[in-house]
């Protein structure tokens, strides 16, 4: 018998496998293996760990996802799949706990608006695109929501996803028009936006008004204006890619209470060095 990180011929996942090794899923990712039989999933959902990881799956039947649902652990990894049907969407959406499906590419309007329903950290890293529909369906997901795979954010789309109450993960949009950050502002819990090397002052005065924690990791320079604005923000902003600022810029965040993190181990609030 192989080990689960070991070649199969068969790449499935069965009955007789799953119970050889229930009591090591936290230790095992089955990453050779790209199949599970029903009945495999539904022993598999009744493992008491914290976490499955069935990272090698590139295809998932319905019954096998209503089976999974059932898990009561932490976390249920799929990050091989790269599509997801419906009906498999509308199971897991059952699933109380984190849900890793991180190489998911597509995502149908209907799997989206199932998926809303999940409560717990949603990770879609490379879903490259996502319709106004979609957009609106996710916003109301009860979570962590980490849409790492789009590029670009459209204005419809920002609109949509400022309704999203949670921490919102956008880090690899470079671009962000005005419109878009005005309705971003919008959003209540952290924002990550670290992909963005440049903010236009309206932009900034936007992001301004959210609240919670501001993420602009990639921004390298703010003029006077921009600062101006940031410095009113109530909460945390991290820009641990600021490489200039003037002094006028530094002198604005001096005389606000936002925390500011500049490096790792450097946060300040009035200029002075505030505990992170």
């Amino acid at each position: 018998m192989n080990s689960p990180n070991e070649p199969s011929e068969d790449c499935t996942i069965d009955l007789e496998l799953a119970k050889i090794y229930m009591h090591q899923l936290d230790a095992y990712d089955f990453g050779t293996y790209t199949r599970i039989t029903d009945e495999a999933a539904e022993f598999i959902s009744k493992y008491r760990g914290d976490s499955i990881a069935l990272n090698g799956l590139t295809e998932l039947s319905a019954a096998a996802s209503e089976s999974l649902s059932k898990f009561r652990g932490e976390c249920i990894a799929l990050n091989g799949l790269a599509e997801l049907s419906d009906a498999a969407a509308e199971a897991l959406s059952k699933h109380r706990g984190d849900l890793l499906l991180c190489n998911l590419r597509k995502l149908s309007d209907a799997a989206a608006e199932s998926l809303s329903k999940h409560e717990g950290a949603l990770l879609l890293w490379c879903l490259g695109e996502l319709s106004d529909e979609g957009a609106e369906s996710l916003s109301k997901h009860k979570g962590h929501l980490g849409l790492l795979g789009l590029k670009s954010l459209s204005d419809a789309v920002a609109k949509s996803l400022s309704k999203h109450r949670g921490r919102l993960d956008l880090d690899r949009v470079a671009v962000l028009s005005d419109a878009a950050a005005e309705a971003l502002s919008e959003h209540r819990g952290q924002l990550s936006l670290g992909s963005l090397e440049e903010l236009s002052d309206a932009a900034a005065e936007s992001l301004s008004k959210h609240q919670d924690e501001l993420r602009l990791v990639g921004i390298k320079s703010l003029s006077n204006a921009a600062a101006e604005s940031l410095s009113n923000y109530q909460g945390k902003i991290i820009l641990t890619g600021l490489r200039e600022m003037s002094d006028e810029a530094c002198d604005s965040f001096k005389k606000s209470d936002t925390l500011i993190t500049l490096s790792r181990n450097n946060t300040y609030q009035r200029g002075r060095r505030a505990p992170n």
